[in-house]
């Protein structure tokens, strides 16, 4: 008989009794908030082709996991510009 889940349980009880840091990184948290977003004129404009094209804002703040337009990160905002001119 062959138990090989048994090396694998002792390797999942080993890594759970190990401590880790989960303090995190502040070079990283300091660039996450450092995103460059788009302004309010270029919300208003996003605004106006959403309902041209036929959407709604939270297809496309669920479509690029935002809370709201004025959370667009800058460089994405050509390409999603681009994408409702051409509906």
């Amino acid at each position: 008989m062959h138990f090989s889940g048994i090396n694998q349980i002792a390797e999942i009880t080993e890594f759970d009794n190990k401590e880790f840091d989960v303090t995190p990184d502040i070079e990283e948290v300091k660039q996450l908030e450092e995103v460059e977003t788009i302004t309010t004129a270029q919300a208003f404009e996003l605004e106006e082709l959403i309902k041209k094209a036929g959407k709604t804002m939270q297809d496309i703040c669920g479509a690029y996991e935002i809370n709201t337009i004025i959370d667009l990160p800058l460089n994405k905002f050509d390409k999603l510009k681009n994408k409702l001119n051409d509906k």
